[in-house]
């Protein structure tokens, strides 16, 4: 456990540093002249070897009262330390600094603070982990390390809210464009060749059996769509042509309505793809 620090004196400032250096007294001391022994105030002190030897180191009286009086104006502050840290050792610094942290109400260790993750939020275990060695190396409290991974929270939801109004205005102006160029201003065309092309590419998504993949199908909307929207407009001029072949339109421009391949084995990953909404 971390008790109180030592206290640290400046040069001249009290813990035994002012006054004689004591050589003086020592000598007098051994000789009987010194000023306990002389002086009949201090008779009962002088019999008294612990006294004898915290007085008898200095050379006169005038010198105890002085480091008398340095100590008690040393004493009547928390702790003092010398004006140059430089002068203080690893082992004294490290002694402030964990009693500074332990009064303050820093953790003792990493794993012990309480972190306030928002429910709806999968953070990994390992950046939780760097987070919070962070927050004890920095000496953070818990609750500025709450206040700290709080502000993180508000920083990425204005990335994410920016980064999803450019990815709205990309879904957006590419289905303007694909409508308006590719499909002769015909609304009724141009999703009909969009549902088209979306279940072309879950065709591809499938597990290691061939078996249609949702999981894989979520992921690739994540990349490529927005709200339902592809978002890459030369993606979209790329595919459908191919996804009418595939789907058994016989690529005409009115095409019919779109059938999936092998009856209805995609219309769940179709659904699904209106829950990816990226925010």
């Amino acid at each position: 456990m971390i008790g109180r620090p030592q206290v640290f004196y400046s040069p001249g400032e009290g813990g035994g540093d002012g006054g004689s250096d004591g050589g003086d007294a020592v000598a007098t001391l051994e000789t009987g002249e010194h000023w306990l022994d002389t002086n009949p105030a201090y008779a009962d002190v002088a019999g008294d070897e612990s006294a004898r030897n915290i007085l008898g180191r200095y050379a006169t009286e005038a010198d105890q009262v002085k480091a008398h009086l340095e100590l008690r104006r040393t004493a009547s502050k928390p702790y003092h330390l010398p004006d140059d840290p430089a002068k203080l050792t690893e082992a004294q610094h490290a002694e402030i600094d964990q009693w500074r942290a332990k009064a303050r109400g820093v953790p003792e260790k990493p794993e012990d603070y309480q972190i306030n993750v928002p429910e709806n939020l999968e953070v990994s275990d390992e950046i939780m982990g760097e987070f919070r060695q962070l927050c004890h190396r920095t000496g953070k409290t818990d609750a500025e390390a709450n206040e700290l991974f709080g502000l993180h929270l508000k920083t990425l939801e204005f990335f994410n809210g920016e980064r999803n109004k450019i990815f709205a205005r990309m879904a957006k102006g590419s289905a303007k464009t694909f409508e308006e160029i590719d499909c002769a201003g015909d609304k009724e065309l141009a999703g009909s060749r969009m549902e088209q092309v979306r279940q072309y590419l879950q065709t591809f998504c499938v597990d290691k059996d061939g078996e249609p993949d949702s999981k894989e199908w979520e992921k690739f909307c994540v990349r490529h769509f927005y709200n339902g929207q592809m978002m890459e407009l030369i993606l979209m001029r790329a595919l459908h042509d191919a996804a009418r072949l595939k789907l058994g339109t016989g690529g005409s421009p009115g095409g019919g309505a779109p059938t999936p391949p092998e009856g209805s084995r995609y219309p769940t990953m179709t659904a699904n793809l209106k829950r990816q909404n990226r925010g």
